[in-house]
């Protein structure tokens, strides 16, 4: 099993589902951070993994202790996760992600994404996972 692990920037509050943002700004806002976690993912190695079995596992620490809703962060990470899909070349839909959204602050706000390939058992609760159901 390969890996590589970066980090993103905390999922930017104009792409919650919850946020009222005008439709170009948030249009502005989801094209730049696509790109900008594209080039993230390729230039940690993204483009030399094996696209099968692929496992995310993404962890987000919040920059402050507010109280939040954990579905709307990983709706606000949708436009992360398409330019992580792109670095790979693969549709995001292929991937089996896993969510973590903790307490514990980091300054600014940092979300740490973990990349494994060639995976064999299912990264949420390790029963074995049979390599042609996730082509």
């Amino acid at each position: 099993m390969a890996g590589i692990t970066f980090e993103l920037e905390y999922p930017n509050a104009k792409l919650s589902p919850n946020a009222r943002t005008h439709h170009m700004q948030k249009a502005n806002i989801t094209k730049r951070v696509r790109g900008d976690a594209k080039l993230i993912a390729l230039s940690a190695g993204a483009g030399s993994l094996d696209k099968i079995g692929l496992q995310i596992r993404v962890t987000f620490y919040p920059a402050t202790n507010r109280r939040r809703d954990e579905d709307n962060v990983i709706g606000a990470f949708k436009a992360y996760r398409d330019g992580i899909a792109d670095a790979l070349s693969v549709d995001d839909a292929d991937i089996e992600f896993d969510y973590k959204l903790l307490k514990e602050t980091r300054k600014g706000g940092v979300t740490v994404v973990q990349i494994n390939s060639d995976c064999k058992t299912c990264i949420k609760c390790g029963q074995y996972l049979q390599i042609n159901a996730i082509q």
